[in-house]
């Protein structure tokens, strides 16, 4: 995963929020400025509640929130965000 970042020109950085459930807890530096915030599930494990409100919070005030089960639907995801900037 960290290779393809790089390839893209993205920085990524893991939150430790300790004390605040249910946030994301990676953050991706796009360019263009604008950051991307993500989950990672595993595979068919379903996001709780509490990170489902969490996401839907953020992106009421404008952020890109995903929660996602897979590498391949994240980086699907971030090249979106690339090609939109």
């Amino acid at each position: 995963m960290k290779d393809a970042e790089e390839k893209l020109g993205i920085l990524s950085i893991k939150l430790n929020l300790m004390g605040n459930r249910g946030w994301m807890d990676r953050m991706f530096l796009v360019p263009g400025g604008k950051p991307v915030f993500g989950e990672f599930k595993r595979v068919g494990k379903p996001a709780r509640p509490l990170q489902v409100h969490r996401r839907d919070q953020m992106e009421l005030i404008g952020y890109s929130a995903y929660i996602w089960d897979s590498v391949e639907e994240c980086l699907s995801t971030l090249k979106c965000h690339l090609r939109s900037k």
